[in-house]
């Protein structure tokens, strides 16, 4: 399931009032209203605003760039009805207690899931999360500046681009796109093979630019030429 330029991600849906809430009423059930906080891009707002004129619920919706943005604002004690993240990001979440367990009598198609979302390793049972959507991470290019199709991550650090590049700002999806680039697994915990893809992005600092999950802005904008890029 993992191409040699994609890695696989896994995108969840979780209810994530605070421990700190349990047995209290919530934000929701006193003022109608539903805190959600999502990628940028992933939900259209004139779906908000159907959802809320259909059931009569005034939504909260706030966007982030990066599991790592996410955690911080979660940490600093933002609280929120529902949040989407990714597998990787769950078992950090449920083990400094930011999320609340779910009431599958309240989810009764969770039946439906398929067989390889159910019980996943990163959440057994699926007690804090349920699948939302699955993708992978590619390469985006503009082909009228590139002058080539780009077929590797190395395609990345051709000098040809330097300072043309965007790489995302999360480093879990960025240093395994690099691990796999140099041979080793993306999801290695191998010190020496993880301190060689630390060398080498440190090496060629002058060929990237950090980048939120905007890349095809600034493909379209004419700002970068190549993009480390969700495929949604």
């Amino acid at each position: 399931m993992i191409c040699l330029i994609m890695l696989l991600i896994l995108a969840n849906g979780c209810d994530q009032h605070s421990t700190q809430l349990t047995g209290i009423p919530t934000v929701f059930t006193l003022t109608r209203q539903l805190a959600i906080y999502n990628w940028g891009t992933y939900i259209a707002p004139e779906l908000l605003t159907l959802f809320s004129e259909r059931y009569g619920i005034t939504i909260i919706y706030d966007e982030f760039d990066s599991d790592e943005q996410l955690l911080t604002e979660l940490r600093a004690g933002m609280i929120y009805d529902l949040i989407v993240t990714t597998d990787m990001l769950m078992p950090v979440m449920r083990r400094e207690g930011l999320l609340t367990r779910l009431n599958h009598a309240n989810i009764p198609n969770i039946i439906n899931l398929a067989p390889e979302f159910a019980n996943p390793t990163y959440d057994p049972q699926n007690r804090y999360s349920v699948p939302y959507q699955w993708g992978t991470i590619g390469i985006g290019y503009n082909i009228t500046r590139t002058g080539r199709e780009l077929t590797s991550w190395r395609d990345l650090f051709d000098p040809a681009f330097r300072g043309r590049v965007g790489i995302l700002d999360d480093y879990s999806v960025s240093v395994g796109a690099i691990l796999m680039m140099l041979g080793h697994s993306p999801n290695t915990t191998n010190v020496v093979h993880i301190e060689e893809a630390r060398e080498f992005l440190l090496a060629h600092t002058d060929q990237l630019v950090i980048i939120g999950d905007i890349g095809q802005d600034y493909l379209q904008n004419g700002d970068l030429d190549v993009v480390m890029e969700f495929n949604g």
